[in-house]
């Protein structure tokens, strides 16, 4: 179920960033 609007393959890595990120960063918006 993917979200009817642009920009799809970034709002999935987001989840994959947020996982990287060390605790303390900010995941840029």
């Amino acid at each position: 179920e993917l979200p009817e609007k642009p920009g799809i393959g970034i709002e999935l890595n987001e989840e994959e960033v947020r996982k990287h990120l060390k605790e303390g960063e900010t995941f840029f918006e």
